[in-house]
């Protein structure tokens, strides 16, 4: 199943739940802006902290005159997130997921009784995200650094959970690359784009005249040339460009030897004369090979010109 990530954001008056009240929550769909959903809910105590309201630039007063009771909102979102689940499975998403998770994870089950979210209201941190897949340390996770990566330095930091939540859901759907395939996967862009810069440095190094590259995921195909195809040479490496990979072929021939197997069609046993009558005058010579034999272990590797 398709799976939906939800986006979102959140604006408290405080540093937990509880004690302090979440004040407006926002919620988008990873690259369908036109599934959000946005609330702004009455404060369940009278304690706040003035300079976590002051981020929001919310009214409390107004908030605890107009906006929905914390039951009524958490139900609205309840409700919107189930009727998601026609299209995909929904995933939370937001950053930092500790903030905004504690206080939805909380809202929902004090007010709802269940988190759409399962128990634990587990989700996705966008700066872990970030983390693993470039591989750097916790402090080039900071938001200009990512946005400034992604180009996406023009898109607004605001502490307002309406825009908030697709501020997270843009970065979200660059980094996973998913405007290079479907929400279902595909390819990451910048994992591509890493991996064609490891690559040209081996050429820049020597380490080879040219490589070509094929990734293939989910129907998604990218192919990758860098180099010529000689030393020294101009001509370069094509997409057509045949290499000869010599022993390479054993783990590909092996992988389908083993699926015949899986499949009864063969056995490791079988005398190799038997399938392959031209081997006949070795096996004259040298004896009989097995299936078994001819796996890429390096117990025969023989090559066509040699001679018993």
């Amino acid at each position: 199943m398709t799976e939906l990530y939800i986006a979102t954001d959140v604006e408290a008056d405080g540093p937990i739940p509880g004690p302090y009240s979440m004040i407006s929550l926002g919620m988008s769909v990873a690259g369908r802006p036109d599934l959000s959903f946005y609330t702004e809910i009455k404060p369940i105590s009278d304690d706040f902290v003035p300079a976590a309201l002051a981020v929001s630039g919310l009214d409390r007063d107004r908030l605890v005159r107009e906006a929905p009771t914390a039951q009524e909102a958490m139900a609205a979102v309840d409700g919107w997130i189930e009727g998601l689940r026609t299209i995909g499975r929904p995933v939370f998403l937001a950053a930092p997921a500790v903030f905004d998770g504690m206080f939805v994870h909380w809202y929902f089950h004090r007010f709802v009784g269940k988190s759409p979210f399962g128990g634990s209201g587990a989700g996705i941190d966008l700066r872990s995200y970030w983390m693993g897949m470039n591989a750097c340390d916790w402090s080039g996770t900071h938001k200009s650094v990512i946005k400034k990566k992604l180009s996406l330095t023009g898109l607004p930091h605001t502490h307002h959970a309406a825009r908030g939540r697709g501020r997270v859901g843009t970065g979200f759907h660059r980094i996973a690359g998913k405007e290079q395939g479907s929400m279902s996967g595909g390819l990451s862009a910048l994992r591509l784009d890493r991996m064609h810069k490891v690559l040209a440095g081996h050429i820049e190094r020597g380490y080879a005249p040219g490589l070509a590259t094929l990734v293939s995921r989910r129907g998604e195909v990218h192919v990758d040339t860098i180099g010529s195809k000689a030393f020294g040479g101009t001509d370069p490496i094509r997409r057509d460009t045949i290499f000869r990979i010599a022993s390479l072929t054993k783990p590909l021939a092996a992988a389908a030897a083993m699926i015949l197997v899986e499949e009864c069609a063969l056995r490791l046993d079988e005398p190799v004369d038997r399938l392959l009558p031209e081997l006949l005058p070795t096996v004259e010579c040298c004896g009989r090979w097995k299936v078994r034999s001819m796996t890429p272990c390096r117990r025969t590797g023989r090559s066509p010109y040699a001679t018993c």
